[in-house]
């Protein structure tokens, strides 16, 4: 009897040790869940502040920044019946493109100002000497792929020296502002960007040089010198000739020193 009572005690002793363990096991996990929650509410009240890179534009250019017409900023657009009169250059410089000319205005898509036709084109005021050793023209445009010569969408020029080139049949003329060299090669014929495409063109007084959609497409060295000259004007879709013109969208156009 004494045995039976003394195995009945032990299993009591088990099962008060059983008991005691896993009440302090759940203790344990209510602490844990406890302390949990408190650093949940930490963090709750100091929220991870979300950090936006900053939206670079060409302003962050500065003074180097000589021309900006950007089609995708509508207050920027001066149009009547969906006519374009006025692209107001957001460069601060105040070099807006112009077309006075009813039949000759381009149309504003929202996004591009579309230069459908070769009789239409713009022109803006730039004075002599502007961009007195280096000029690099950037522009974002589509091509309907009709042009009957290859046209740059943007030419300074004067006497129909355009800057910086234009191609006339196989011959790139590079302008200067008062003269012009040329020679037998091209880096993009606009002609065949039928998808919109970022064309970068450089002329400096040792070489050209051309990227498309950020590959080189043509570093030519030599005697090409630029000048300012006396360029007085700049011109879109077309040289000063109206022989040599662009037909397409414009969807921006950067010009830099």
């Amino acid at each position: 009897m004494a045995t039976y009572v003394h195995n009945i005690n032990n299993d009591d002793d088990d099962w008060f040790f059983r008991e005691m363990n896993m009440k302090s096991k759940v203790s344990r996990c209510l602490s844990a869940i406890a302390i949990v929650g408190i650093l949940l509410t930490q963090f709750s009240m100091s929220p991870v502040q979300q950090v936006d890179a900053a939206v670079w534009t060409p302003a962050s250019l500065g003074s180097t920044l000589g021309l900006w017409l950007d089609a995708s900023d509508a207050t920027s657009i001066i149009s009547s019946s969906g006519l374009v009169s006025q692209w107001n250059d957001k460069s601060g410089n105040g070099r807006h493109a112009t077309q006075p000319t009813s039949g000759s205005r381009p149309t504003y898509t929202g996004t591009a100002l579309s230069f459908g036709s070769s009789s239409k084109f713009m022109s803006g005021a730039m004075a002599a000497n502007s961009f007195p050793t280096s000029m690099q023209v950037t522009v974002v445009s589509t091509s309907v792929g009709s042009n009957t010569y290859w046209a740059y969408p943007f030419n300074r020029t004067k006497n129909n020296y355009p800057a910086p080139f234009d191609l006339y049949n196989t011959t790139v003329y590079i302008g200067t502002g008062d003269n012009i060299a040329g020679y037998g090669d091209y880096g993009v014929n606009f002609g065949t960007l039928t998808t919109r495409s970022m064309v970068s063109t450089t002329l400096s007084a040792s070489k050209i040089e051309q990227f498309l959609n950020g590959t080189n497409r043509l570093s030519k060295p030599g005697s090409y010198p630029y000048g300012d000259g006396s360029v007085g004007l700049y011109q879109i879709a077309t040289r000063a000739d109206r022989v040599t013109q662009f037909t397409g969208e414009i969807n921006e156009i950067i010009v830099t020193n």
